[in-house]
């Protein structure tokens, strides 16, 4: 699954207060056998896409 704005997005290589909430949704989709990239550039956007493989995709419709 993919979200994509057109905001004032952020440098990546930027850290500091507020961004470390990115690591929350990051820990999740990874503890769920997923994978999280973050993709945003200043004046562009931001990109996150969340991707999981067909079998832990199949667990979770089975449960």
């Amino acid at each position: 699954m993919a979200v994509t704005d057109e905001g004032a997005g952020f440098a990546s290589d930027t850290t500091g207060p507020g961004l470390a909430g990115l690591a929350g949704p990051r820990d999740r989709v990874e503890a769920a056998g997923g994978r999280l990239e973050i993709g945003s550039a200043l004046g562009v956007g931001t990109t996150v896409v969340a991707s999981f493989p067909t079998s832990v995709m199949e667990d979770a419709t089975a449960a």
